[in-house]
């Protein structure tokens, strides 16, 4: 028997939705509540689900846009479906796709991690970046260090400084 899968509504008022991403190709077999792909709209994203297992038949294309309750795609489930598919392994393509981000993200953030190591090996002696540093005179001048003058800051910054230097 072949069963047709149609686009569910994401909600009351939408209909139309985008087919944004098939997490199946035709021909595969699939299993009873497999993910076959992922639909959104301007509000939701929501995954098909197959209702039965079977071979998978695609009537709609990848990024198509779609009224709701469009026959997307067709199930056949005279074939039969050996139960160690995709689905029951618990990773689809979806998932498989996420996992290589966050791999890729894990191996930036560690690379970044040992580059800041090392620059921090070469500053051992320098203060960090942001560090209250002691007012000292110049050499050959005479500014002494309540004079702020020379200072850059913003104005509330000095307003604040005189403040304190006054009491």
């Amino acid at each position: 028997m072949i069963i047709d899968v149609r686009v569910p509504s994401p909600g009351e008022s939408i209909t139309e939705v985008e087919l944004a991403t098939w997490t199946v190709k035709t021909g595969d077999l699939v299993q009873r509540d497999q993910e076959l792909a992922l639909i959104e709209s301007d509000k939701a994203t929501l995954p098909l689900m197959a209702p039965e297992a079977g071979r998978i038949e695609i009537l709609v294309a990848e990024g198509e846009m779609v009224k709701v309750d469009t026959v997307a795609c067709k199930i056949d489930t005279s074939v039969d479906v050996p139960s160690g598919n995709s689905a029951d392994t618990g990773a689809t393509a979806v998932d498989k796709q996420i996992e290589e981000e966050k791999r890729e993200v894990k191996e930036k953030e560690d690379k970044a991690e040992v580059k800041e190591q090392k620059q921090g090996q070469n500053k051992e002696d320098s203060a960090p970046s942001g560090a209250d540093k002691e007012l000292k005179p110049i050499e050959g001048s005479d500014t002494s260090p309540q004079d702020l003058s020379q200072v850059r800051m913003t104005p509330l910054a000095r307003k604040m400084m005189e403040t304190e230097t006054s009491m």
